[in-house]
């Protein structure tokens, strides 16, 4: 295995184990309160004003490459 898929999978194994971790420890405390993030919601003022070309990324100009 080369060193960066070894980083790549290291990484991956201790955000599912932190994950985990957590879930238990809410589990334990019972501190999951459904209705937590109600008022957390932002509210847009209007539509985004730029028109969707000016989205797209220049960068990739060529197509079916990798």
């Amino acid at each position: 295995m080369p060193v960066n898929r070894i980083a790549v999978v290291t990484h991956a194994l201790s955000g599912l184990l932190t994950t985990v971790a957590g879930l238990l420890v809410t589990a334990r405390l019972a501190a999951a309160v459904p209705s937590i993030g109600e008022d957390w919601l932002l509210t847009l003022p209007r539509p985004c004003p730029f028109p969707r070309k000016w989205l797209r990324n220049p960068f990739l100009k060529q197509k079916n490459t990798l």
